[in-house]
């Protein structure tokens, strides 16, 4: 079975129409919501196609997601008229969002990734998805922690890889990425990005047990 990892959207109405009209199984990474280039209407549009979507389509809560449900975690591009749209469909939120996915038992999926600057040994990973620990927010991104948790964690500054453990997370400022905003990999973890001009995505195959990425451009074989 194909999975297909998506990026953060961050109000990419085209992508995630995209991706849902594609009819695989799906994890999107979070960071539906906010936006610097993206109307708050479109935002809303991805929030809903996203609640309205599949049981085979796994929405992870970003930081951004969680701006909206903790004050604690607030971030850039709070806007009031957002936070009213997500307080009205906060039921709906609740049963659709995950914190994160496992792919086969053995991958991680979560919206930042988990460091091991957070989470020294891969026994404790499981009960790191559990504690208070994974929603701490790192210097570089303007919390009290070395690290940021697995909402926070910056691939660029603070993620350190967890031996034993293959992980896949989105969350990169891509502005800082230049040219090379997409998907990266580093010792067996995948960054992906959907903020690419490409509009790659992460494609997993759970039988073969790899990864490729694809163009959201390209064509894709009917699923089966």
């Amino acid at each position: 079975m194909k999975t297909v990892i998506v990026g953060d959207i961050h109000g990419r109405v085209d992508v995630v129409k995209r991706v849902l009209e594609l009819g695989y199984p799906t994890v999107f990474v979070g960071d539906i919501l906010d936006s610097y280039d993206r109307s708050v209407d479109e935002q809303i549009e991805c929030l809903d196609l996203l609640l309205d979507a599949p049981d085979s389509v796994d929405v992870l809560y970003g930081n951004h997601e969680l701006s909206y449900l903790d004050p604690v975690m607030r971030c850039s591009g709070y806007k009031e008229r957002t936070h009213d749209a997500v307080l009205l469909r906060k039921g709906l939120i609740k049963d659709k969002f995950k914190e994160h996915v496992w792919l086969n038992d053995d991958v991680l999926v979560t919206h930042a990734g988990v460091s091991k600057s957070v989470c020294n040994e891969l026994k404790d990973v499981k009960n790191y998805l559990k504690s208070p620990y994974r929603k701490v927010i790192g210097y570089y991104r303007g919390g009290l922690s070395p690290c940021g948790g697995m909402f926070w964690c910056d691939y660029n500054v603070e993620f350190i890889p967890i031996a034993g453990l293959r992980q896949v997370f989105g969350h990169t400022e891509h502005a800082h990425l230049g040219e090379n905003h997409g998907i990266r990999k580093r010792k067996g973890n995948y960054n992906v990005d959907c903020l690419s001009r490409k509009k790659k995505v992460l494609v997993y195959d759970s039988v073969e047990d790899t990864f490729s990425s694809k163009s959201l451009n390209s064509e894709w074989e009917k699923y089966e």
